[in-house]
């Protein structure tokens, strides 16, 4: 498909490049809350959206790649290496619950307290082997 139907054109482009240019998350949030981000949201979304397209690009089969107009430069490697290195060290050592959305997290911790409940459940109402002699009256 990638050969023959996909063709760059300006939208694609424009889209991408566009990255740079992020709306500051707002679900859940409360005016105020946005009015006190929004500064500090201007001065880090050009390298969030760096940071999106760089990882975005070297997840690309490089035929798309090309299609986005964005060139990826040696410097970029060294990047993503940074990048993929800081995701791995979070992933190892910041706490589930930062990490998961809601519900997995709750997921997660119903799995452990199954786990934890399994070695204390019944595996039969079965009168045990060594008592199955018959009634003691």
């Amino acid at each position: 498909m990638l050969d023959t139907e996909l063709r760059s054109n300006p939208f694609l482009v424009e889209q991408f490049a566009a990255l740079t240019r992020l709306p500051l998350p707002t679900i859940g949030m409360s005016a105020p809350a946005r009015a006190a981000l929004s500064p500090l949201w201007l001065l880090v979304r050009p390298l969030v959206g760096h940071v999106i397209q760089v990882c975005s690009s070297k997840a690309m089969v490089p035929k798309m790649q090309a299609l986005t107009g964005f060139r990826l430069r040696p410097h970029h490697n060294l990047e993503f290496a940074v990048y993929t290195t800081v995701l791995r060290a979070a992933w190892r050592l910041l706490p589930d619950r930062l990490l998961l959305a809601p519900l997995a997290y709750n997921r997660l911790q119903y799995e452990k307290l199954v786990h934890v409940h399994r070695k204390y459940a019944l595996d039969t109402f079965s009168v045990p082997a060594e008592r199955s002699g018959g009634c003691p009256i």
